[in-house]
Order: C-alpha cells, then structure tokens, then sequence
C-alpha cells in the first residue's frame, strides 16, 4: 500500500510549482524541502518529467535555473538576518530552506562564514570565539587516530567537535584543514 495516493502527490507537485511560479525543477523542489522527496515521483510515475506532465506542470531546466551574482546573495542574507531578528546561522539557513542554496553561496564566497563578513553579518561565535585553529588541529589528529586521514564522512559520523562549519570557516576548506593538521589522503597509485 502506497503512503500518497496519485492524486496526493500530484497535488504536492502543483502547490510547490505554485511557489515557484508555475514551473519547476528537481532541483528547486529539493531546495524547498517538500515531501515526499522527488524518488517517490519517479518511481510513481516512472520519472520526475512525467510526474511534472501528469501534475500539469512546466518543467525548467536546472541548467537554466536562477544563478546568483555575489550582490543578490548580500542582500538575501541581510535580507533573512533582520527576518530573523538580527540573527542567522547555517544551521538556521539550512533548517528554513532559504535560496539561494547554501551551496551555492560557498561557491560564490568560498565559506559561509566569508559571506556573512560580505553582508556585514557577524560571524557565527562559535567560530570567532569558542575554538582556535589549534584546537581544530588537535580535533582532526585525534579523529584521525593512527590513519594519516579523515575524510569529512569519518569525522560527523564519529561525532567530533567542533563542527564542520567552523572546520571551514578557520580553514576555508576541509582540505586546508587536514593538510594543517598534518594529514593526507593516500595517493592511489602509490
């Protein structure tokens, strides 16, 4: 027996196309969060295009969906910062689904926290105040163990703190973190 009925799910489809304008992308329906995710589409309906066709709904092209320029980010950001009474995390971005993506952002700025400096945002204080790049350093040796690596996977799985946020925003990366750190990745044909 299904969870949604046809008729459920395409209804689904038509409200979230409704947000979008009338169109709508895989893309953008995972950025918004609905559910039942876009599986449970191509799986009842054989694929995300058909679910689209049945629903009624024009389909956009990721390829062509919304790119944007380091301004509009800016004022998005400000923009959710005084929404949320002058407050607003990654955690917090992530949770309400807001767009541009948060990946989309770390592309344009590098980081998250780079962004937030942009838009004249202060910075999350568990990265300015509550850890050093030292003790991020000791965090990654220490997950490492005897491994000469920790993949990111490794480190959220054993739940080691400090976050990957403020992994990036000391660092930039995860790499420069681990290469900080002391740690490298196995060349494969080594």
């Amino acid at each position: 027996m299904n969870k949604y009925s046809d008729e459920e799910l395409l209804v689904t489809l038509r409200k979230a196309a409704a947000e979008c304008g009338g169109s709508l992308s895989i893309i953008k329906y995972r950025e918004l969060g609905w559910l039942p995710s876009d599986k449970t589409y191509s799986n009842r309906f054989g694929s995300w295009s058909n679910a689209l066709k049945q629903a009624g709904i024009g389909q956009t092209n990721a390829k062509f969906a919304k790119s944007y320029s380091r301004e509009e980010i800016i004022k998005r950001l400000q923009h959710y910062y005084q929404e949320n009474a002058y407050s607003i995390t990654y955690n917090l971005y992530k949770e309400k689904n807001y767009s541009p993506t948060l990946n989309t952002i770390r592309k344009r700025f590098g980081t998250w926290n780079r962004a937030l400096k942009a838009a004249g945002i202060p910075i999350n204080r568990e990265v300015a105040e509550k850890y050093t790049k030292q003790q991020v350093i000791r965090a990654l040796q220490r997950g490492a163990g005897d491994q000469a690596y920790i993949t990111v996977q490794e480190y959220v799985k054993k739940g080691i703190r400090p976050s990957i946020d403020t992994v990036h925003g000391l660092f930039g990366s995860w790499s420069n973190a681990t290469r900080a750190a002391g740690l490298y990745k196995k060349n494969k044909d080594a």
